[in-house]
């Protein structure tokens, strides 16, 4: 819960207790998993790669959608987040997708949709730049590696679609 020290720690458990220095970043504060969090929080994506060693990542099956990239001519892939996951701010970022391995280069939306739906509900959604296939109920793995952007609402799909294109 948040409470205790590390003596508490060595009362109770005497010898079988090793406490180490806080692991600081270089700008001397210690890294912890508040402040990674906060900092997901934040949509500072590549900050917390930096404390973390690898990129903050969202794995899981790909669902069927609305179909609506598809219709744009830009389609996506879908995925829920769990009860509980950290969820970024929402916004447009820059992602790298693993597929069976390989890697793919993506951009990916973190919102609501405003231009196209109006929900409550936060949709993590990425348009896979290089990758033609059917995705649908196999586990992906995206890397968010830098935040571009706000979600914002576009007065038309059009519009929407050169933003993504772009």
């Amino acid at each position: 819960g948040g409470r205790g020290s590390y003596e508490d720690l060595i009362k109770s458990f005497g010898d079988n207790a090793f406490v180490i220095d806080a692991v600081r970043s270089e700008d001397g504060i210690p890294i912890s998993s508040s402040r990674i969090r906060s900092m997901v929080l934040c949509g500072d994506v590549e900050g917390a790669a930096r404390l973390l060693g690898h990129f903050f990542f969202l794995s899981g099956k790909v669902f069927h959608g609305k179909a609506l990239g598809r219709r744009l001519g830009l389609p996506t892939v879908n995925q829920n987040f769990d009860d509980g996951a950290l969820i970024p701010k929402k916004g447009i970022y820059v992602t790298s997708v693993n597929i069976d391995g390989r890697q793919y280069a993506g951009v990916t939306n973190i919102g609501t949709r405003p231009t196209v739906e109006n929900t409550d509900r936060i949709n993590c959604e990425t348009h896979l730049l290089d990758f033609d296939g059917d995705l649908y109920e196999k586990d992906i793995t995206v890397e968010f590696r830098r935040r571009l952007r706000d979600e914002k609402k576009f007065s038309s799909e059009e519009e929407l679609r050169n933003a993504i294109e772009n």
